[in-house]
């Protein structure tokens, strides 16, 4: 029994997409020659779990692209001035995005790819059919604390943000999280489109109001970016920087959930292509303006360094609360199914009221944000590296030797961040 090969001309050697579509007696994959050079085989499988589903829970091209922007939106966006900092300025943290980006891109379609080889719908599922039970309920306790870890960095940054707006009650803060409860009882991640559209527009908001800020402030002698300069950066402190990358560019886990959703699968590159552009541009607008404000002495959580009377920053304030409230139903959601897969309204509901409690609490006792950016960027390093990384080796190393090796550099890489990541957290 035969099935084609596809190829996609632009990933050029690096990555010679392949598709396997499974076969019920088990038999062996065949391969035979695609010549087209089209988006074929792979891109086009449907989960045989999904078949089922409702025409409305399918996701076009903007909606799955909406929802993979919003699963990385949010807290990482703020520490992208300190990070320039660190890189020695804004043209060194944007070179050394670039080949971070092209590598986290090329390992959303490593997952694609080892998905529909192995015809799962989860992340975790992918784990396990490849390492087993035991590797796999490891990794499924993992994914649950990086899902409420990343949740409990949204509650904080939004509490923080709130006592601006509750300067004469900043007990009151913790109320502002509310604002991130409306969609976390959702049924799947279908239905969070729309909270990746105001996650999209809140991202513009954050850029435009921190920009239009530069502007009204740039003359000001303490204001000036010549007032603080930056620093001649180290070796450790350009490393640095990656552990911010992993965590602003965390769309690993939810992008198989948006994969098995999406009506046309073979669009599942561009769609994570354009995700990743969206929001390379929005973090590096503010990272640019931001760091042009305050120079070196920006803070980590970068609207930290603002007066609290500067009023257009209130916009952006509301901005990342908007951004905020955008991700932080995808995590909800994902470690939801993560304990348990069940669509009972009661269930989803119970579900979500204690996993914001647990959240808020745990963003009350939360040190600072920086602790938070560089312990989550250190998990999201496994995600983005490790686990698709070792997911290639195990699965084309007899087939597809060259996959196994970029898998085993992914693997390299993604430790070395790991372990580099926590280090400078903590020391």
């Amino acid at each position: 029994m035969k099935q084609k090969r596809g190829s996609i001309q632009s990933y050029g050697s690096i990555l010679n997409v392949e598709g396997y579509e499974p076969i019920p007696d088990g038999s062996d994959y065949e391969e035979d020659e695609d010549l087209n050079g089209n988006l074929t085989s792979w891109m086009n499988h449907e989960s045989v779990a999904l078949i089922g589903e409702p025409k409305c829970n399918k996701l076009k091209f903007f909606p799955a692209t909406a929802i993979m922007v919003a699963s990385m939106t949010g807290v990482g966006v703020l520490a992208f001035p300190n990070t320039f900092v660190n890189a020695g300025g804004c043209l060194q943290g944007v070179f050394f995005q670039l080949p971070f980006l092209f590598m986290a891109w090329i390992t959303v379609i490593a997952i694609g790819m080892v998905v529909k080889r192995h015809n799962v719908d989860e992340y975790e599922e992918m784990i396990i059919s490849i390492f087993g039970d035991k590797v796999g309920q490891i990794c499924r306790f993992f994914l649950f604390i990086y899902c409420m870890g990343n949740c409990i960095a949204y509650n904080l940054i939004t509490i923080d943000q709130g006592r601006a707006f509750l300067q004469k009650a900043p007990y009151c803060a913790p109320l502002m999280t509310l604002i991130l409860v409306p969609f976390i009882g959702a049924k799947n991640v279908a239905f969070l489109k729309y909270s990746g559209y105001v996650s999209i527009a809140a991202m513009v908001v954050l850029s435009f109001v921190v920009g239009l800020d530069y502007f009204m402030i740039s003359d000001l002698e303490e204001g000036s970016p010549k007032a603080a300069p930056i620093p001649d950066p180290d070796f450790s402190t350009m490393f640095s920087t990656f552990p911010i990358f992993c965590f602003a560019y965390q769309a690993h886990l939810s992008s198989v959930k948006i994969y098995r959703r999406i009506e046309r699968p073979k669009m599942f590159p561009y769609i994570s292509a354009l995700a990743l552009f969206i929001c390379f541009c929005l973090y590096n607008l503010t990272g640019i303006f931001g760091l042009l404000t305050y120079g070196g002495t920006v803070d980590a959580e970068m609207l930290n360094s603002y007066p609290l009377d500067d009023i257009p920053i209130y916009f952006a304030r509301l901005g990342i609360i908007g951004c905020v409230s955008g991700a932080y139903p995808v995590f909800t959601i994902m470690g939801r199914e993560l304990l348990h897969k069940s669509d009972d309204p009661k269930y989803r509901y119970s579900f979500a009221v204690c996993w914001y409690i647990v959240t808020v609490v745990g963003a009350i006792f939360l040190p600072d944000f920086d602790l938070a950016s560089k312990v989550i960027g250190s998990m999201a390093a496994l995600l983005i590296f490790v686990f698709p990384g070792l997911a290639l080796i195990v699965t084309y190393v007899e087939r597809k030797l060259y996959r196994a090796i970029l898998g085993t550099c992914f693997a390299t890489l993604g430790v070395f961040l790991f372990f580099y990541s926590l280090l400078t957290a903590f020391y």
